[in-house]
C-alpha cells in the first residue's frame, strides 16, 4: 500500500500522493487511487493499520483515514491505543518471549533479561 519513490520508477504516470517524509525528504508514497480507497474505507468501518514498523516509523506516516483508535505496529510487538503505547500488552508480550524462547532445535536459551 506504501511504497519508495524507487517502486514507482517504471510507472512514473501514476499519479502519487507523500505519506511520509524523513528528515524534511519524501520518502513513502501511496497512489492516489489507493489513499482515496484509503479515506472511503474508514468513513463505515473500523480500520486498524498494522505493520512491521517500529512505533517511531509509523508516526511519520500520515495515512488517509487517521486518527486511528488502534495501531498494531512491530509485527504485533505493540499495539497504540490512541496514539498511546498499550504497556499491559508489552509486558505481556515480553513474558511469553522470555517463558517460550527456545532455539530452533527445541532447546531452551537463555532467557531474556528483564527490563
Amino acid at each position: 500500500m506504501i511504497y519508495s519513490r524507487n517502486a514507482f520508477c517504471s510507472i512514473a504516470e501514476v499519479p502519487t500522493v507523500c505519506v511520509e517524509h524523513l528528515e524534511g525528504a519524501p520518502l513513502s508514497f501511496m497512489t492516489t487511487a489507493a489513499a482515496q480507497r484509503m479515506r472511503t474505507l474508514t468513513e463505515p468501518a473500523a480500520v486498524i493499520p498494522t505493520t512491521t514498523r517500529t512505533i517511531k516509523q509509523f508516526e511519520r506516516i500520515q495515512l488517509p483515514g487517521a486518527p486511528w483508535r488502534y495501531v498494531i505496529t512491530s509485527n504485533g510487538g505493540n499495539i497504540l491505543v490512541d496514539g498511546v503505547p498499550d504497556l499491559r500488552w508489552r509486558i505481556d508480550i515480553d513474558a511469553k518471549v522470555r517463558a517460550e524462547c527456545h532455539t530452533r532445535g527445541g532447546h531452551r536459551r537463555t532467557p531474556l533479561p528483564d527490563r
